[in-house]
C-alpha cells in the first residue's frame, strides 16, 4: 500500500515537473538513464539532497527486509528442523541470501532487468504446480479428517 502511494506521488511529481518544464523526464528515459530519473525528480524538491538521502535509506530498508524475509522462508522450508518449533539455522539463511544475491547480480550483469524478469516469471511456474498440489493435499486431508461434521455450532 505504501509503495503504491510512493509510486503515485513520485510519478505524479515527475509528470508535474515535466509539464511545468522543470525537468525533462522523457529525455532521461530516452537516453537510457532510467536510474537517474528518480534522483533527478527528487532533486527538484525544495530539500532535494535530503529527499534523495531519505529515498536511498527507505529503499535500502525495503530491500533488506524483503531479502531477509525471503531467505527466512526459503531456509525454513529447506531446513531439516521442525519449522513449527525451531527457527532455520542462521548459516543456512546466510548461504541462501548469498545465492539469491549472486544470482540476481549475475542476471543483471548479463543484460539488466529483462533477463531477471524472464527468470522471475519462469520461477513462478513451479510455484503454481506446488500450490495445486497443496490445494489437493488440503482437500484430501479435510475429507479424511471430517472435522467439519463434528465441530459445528448448534443453533
Amino acid at each position: 500500500m505504501i509503495s503504491w502511494i510512493a509510486t503515485g506521488v513520485l510519478g505524479g511529481l515527475g509528470v508535474h515537473r515535466y509539464l511545468d518544464g522543470d525537468l525533462s523526464v522523457l529525455k532521461l528515459v530516452k537516453e537510457n538513464e532510467r536510474m537517474a530519473a528518480i534522483p533527478e525528480i527528487l532533486q527538484t524538491l525544495p530539500l532535494g539532497e535530503v529527499s534523495v538521502v531519505i529515498f536511498i535509506i527507505v529503499a535500502l530498508i525495503f530491500l533488506t527486509t524483503t531479502l531477509d524475509s525471503t531467505t527466512y522462508t526459503v531456509a525454513a522450508y529447506t531446513s531439516t528442523r521442525d519449522m513449527s518449533k525451531n527457527e532455520p539455522p542462521r548459516t543456512l539463511r546466510i548461504i541462501i541470501a548469498m545465492i539469491i544475491t549472486s544470482f540476481a547480480l549475475i542476471l543483471m550483469r548479463i543484460g539488466g532487468l529483462p533477463p531477471l524478469s524472464v527468470v522471475s516469471g519462469l520461477m513462478g511456474l513451479p510455484i503454481i504446480v506446488i500450490q495445486f498440489i497443496l490445494i489437493y493435499a488440503a482437500k484430501r486431508m479435510m475429507d479424511i479428517d471430517l472435522a467439519w461434521n463434528t465441530n459445528i455450532r448448534k443453533s
